[in-house]
C-alpha cells in the first residue's frame, strides 16, 4: 500500500553541468529545449565536452524516472531506484508527517478540543479498519507490524486516560532498549515502557512541540517510535483484531471499577465520573497523587 501522495516523473539533465538540475519532460515545452534537436551544437558545454558535434541529439542528455512527494512544499525528486525501499511505497507512510498534514490537516497545530472534556471516554466496542491491523500489549501500546519497520504508541485507551499530557521526553533517540517515553500530566510525569526490547531507529520527536497530537491522534500522529524488525521484537501477550476489542471494552469496564473503588474511599470531586461512575476523559488529571499511583500500576506498567 504506497502513498497516494508519491508521484512519478521522466526528468531530463545535462551530463556536462557543473549542477544538474532535473527539468520534467513534460514541462518542457516542444522547440523550447535544444538539447534534443539538432541545434544542441550551439551550446558551450556540448562544444567543450564533445569531440564531434554531429546527431539530432545532444548525447550529453539523460533521462531518468524519479519520485516525489506530492504533499510536500518543495517537491525533491528522488531516483527510482533509491527510493524502492523508502517508507512512501508501504503502510509505513501513514506516520509521515507530511502525508499526516494533508490527510489530516491541522494535525501538529490543532489545540486538542476535547481536554478537559467532562464527557465519557467512548465505548471500544469496535476498532476501527485502522485499528484492526494493530496488535496491543498488556500495558496500553500498540504496534503496526505490517511494514519492514515497527512502529509503537500508546493506545486509544490510554489516550483518554491521560486526556491531553503538557509535554513529551524520550529516553532514547535510538538503540536497543526497551523504549521509554516520559509524559508530563499536570504536576505528575508517567513513565510508559514498551514491554520488549526494540532496535529504535527513530522518535516522533514532532512531539516535543506539539505534544496534544500524542492523545489527539493516538494513532497517526502521535505515534512514538520507530523500530527495525528483530527476532524478538514480539511481547510475550500481544492481541489482535476481535480479541483486542472484547479486552479493550472490558478495560474499560475495569476502570469503570476502579474510579467507582477510588470514589468509596472518598469524595475525589465531580470531574472525576459521570452516570454514576464512568470515568471521563483526562481522568489522570483528576486523581490524587495516592490513586494516579494506583492507576499507572493497574493499567500502565510493563
Amino acid at each position: 500500500m504506497r502513498c497516494p501522495f508519491l508521484s512519478e516523473e521522466t526528468v531530463r539533465s545535462c551530463l556536462a553541468a557543473p549542477y544538474r538540475k532535473p527539468l520534467p519532460v513534460a514541462s518542457i515545452a516542444a522547440g523550447d529545449e535544444r538539447c534534443t534537436s539538432p541545434s544542441f551544437t550551439g551550446c558551450t558545454l556540448a562544444r567543450q565536452n564533445l569531440e564531434t558535434l554531429e546527431g539530432g541529439r545532444c548525447p550529453l542528455v539523460s533521462e531518468s524516472l524519479v519520485q516525489f512527494c506530492t504533499a510536500s512544499a518543495v517537491h525533491t525528486y528522488v531516483p527510482w531506484s533509491d527510493a524502492q525501499g523508502s517508507r512512501c511505497r508501504g503502510p509505513a507512510h501513514r506516520y509521515c508527517s507530511a502525508y499526516l498534514e494533508v490527510a489530516a490537516p491541522g494535525s501538529a497545530a490543532a489545540a486538542d478540543t476535547s481536554a478537559g472534556s467532562t464527557e465519557p471516554a467512548g465505548p471500544a466496542d469496535e476498532l476501527s479498519p485502522v485499528e484492526q491491523g494493530l496488535a496491543f500489549t498488556e500495558n496500553h501500546f500498540w504496534c503496526d507490524e505490517s511494514d519492514t519497520d515497527l512502529h509503537v504508541g500508546i493506545d486509544r485507551f490510554a489516550a483518554d486516560v491521560l486526556g491531553t499530557v503538557d509535554w513529551v521526553r524520550f529516553g532514547a533517540l535510538k538503540g536497543r532498549r526497551r523504549p521509554i517515553v516520559v509524559l508530563g500530566v499536570g504536576d505528575d510525569e508517567l513513565t510508559l515502557v514498551y514491554p520488549a526490547a526494540l532496535e529504535v531507529s527513530r522518535c516522533n520527536v514532532h512531539l516535543r512541540n506539539h505534544p496534544e497530537d500524542l492523545t489527539r491522534d493516538p494513532y497517526g500522529a502521535g505515534w512514538l517510535f520507530e523500530a527495525a524488525r528483530t527476532g524478538d521484537w514480539r511481547p510475550e501477550k500481544l492481541r489482535h483484531g476481535d480479541e483486542a476489542a472484547h479486552w479493550l471494552r472490558e478495560e474499560r469496564h475495569r476502570l469503570t471499577h476502579f474510579v467507582q473503588s477510588c470514589m468509596s474511599r472518598g469524595p475525589i470531586g465531580s470531574a472525576h465520573a459521570g452516570d454514576g461512575g464512568t470515568p471521563v476523559r483526562g481522568l489522570a488529571r483528576c486523581l490524587d497523587g495516592a490513586s494516579a499511583i494506583d492507576l499507572y500500576a493497574e493499567f500502565f506498567r510493563a
